[in-house]
């Protein structure tokens, strides 16, 4: 049975050998090494640094059975960061910043609509940080992932005035995030905050437009429905359940008892 008190275990150091033959040495909490550890691997391989349940994670080596080293920094098993692979005889393979056990490298790609990437390259993939931009102007600076847009990044649109700011998948914003109207129209510098859902409003948000007017609630496709306010420019504000921005249900004002 594992923890479930809520209060932090004190790990206890053991050497245990599985049943397969695999020799596990370290801190343990509940059963598996968490903190620092060794693994014997009855394939040859060894394991040894910080690890968290059961997997190097943080500072680590591991050594194949045919010599090759991968050293330094690890998430959860694999290296990811700053690190470096070795041969059996000491040369070095590859050194530098890895992502998920692969070297990144620095480069440049030229798509076939004229779109053109600089950044980070891991195997002939777009891969870890980097900039592309579009041949109409449109621009893109943040995370990349086998060859999708997604991550942490910022997204400016030229044909449409929009700047996207968040958490991507797939080239559009999914998660936290922000998007900012630049369109020069009237409702330049208008903010929509919240929960995105494939680069629209959708549940908790916030429409801030430029001419003062605060719509927050339950959001569906940028349009407020359910639970939600809206206040205006002269401190007016309608509150209650909406439906496309429009209120159907006013919420019920405080009754006035006299004294």
């Amino acid at each position: 049975m594992g923890n479930h008190s809520g209060k932090k275990v004190s790990p206890t150091r053991e050497k245990i050998t599985r049943a397969n033959g695999d020799i596990h040495d370290g801190e343990f909490v509940d059963g598996v090494l968490n903190g620092a550890g060794k693994i014997l691997w009855i394939d040859g391989t060894v394991q040894e640094g910080n690890f968290v349940n059961g997997m190097l994670h943080g500072t680590g080596k591991k050594t194949l059975s045919n010599g090759k080293v991968y050293e330094g920094n690890f998430v959860f098993g694999m290296l990811h960061g700053p690190g470096r692979i070795t041969s059996a005889d000491g040369a070095v393979l590859e050194e530098g910043n890895f992502i998920e056990n692969k070297l990144v490298r620095k480069g440049w790609y030229t798509f076939p609509d004229g779109s053109v990437y600089k950044g980070d390259i891991v195997k002939n993939k777009l891969w870890g940080k980097g900039t592309k931009t579009w041949k109409n102007g449109d621009t893109y600076v943040g995370d990349f992932k086998n060859n999708k847009i997604t991550g942490e990044g910022k997204k400016m649109t030229i044909a449409n005035g929009l700047v996207f700011e968040g958490n991507f998948v797939d080239g559009k914003l999914n998660g936290e995030g922000n998007v900012t109207v630049a369109d020069g129209s009237a409702f330049d510098g208008t903010v929509f905050k919240g929960n995105f859902v494939n680069d629209y409003l959708n549940g908790d948000g916030k429409i801030t437009f430029a001419n003062g007017i605060v719509l927050e609630g339950n959001f569906v496709d940028d349009k407020l429905y359910g639970e939600g306010k809206i206040t205006f420019a002269s401190g007016r504000v309608l509150e209650g359940i909406f439906r496309n921005n429009r209120i159907v249900r006013k919420k019920p004002e405080p009754a006035n008892i006299k004294q």
